[in-house]
């Protein structure tokens, strides 16, 4: 997923997950080089790509 530059310079990303684990948002403050979570999800990703 691509990155988004919050208003206040922070940036949010997401990670998608995989079969073993949930994704997370995370924000990133270049200014303090510090990151987050700010939210976890409890996803079900086995059947992400499958058709």
């Amino acid at each position: 997923m691509e990155p988004a530059v919050l208003p206040d310079g922070r940036v949010s990303t997401v990670d998608r997950g995989t079969s073993q684990g949930g994704g997370q948002v995370r924000i990133c403050n270049p200014a303090t080089k510090n990151t987050t979570e700010a939210l976890g999800l409890d996803l079900a990703a086995r059947h992400e790509d499958s058709y």
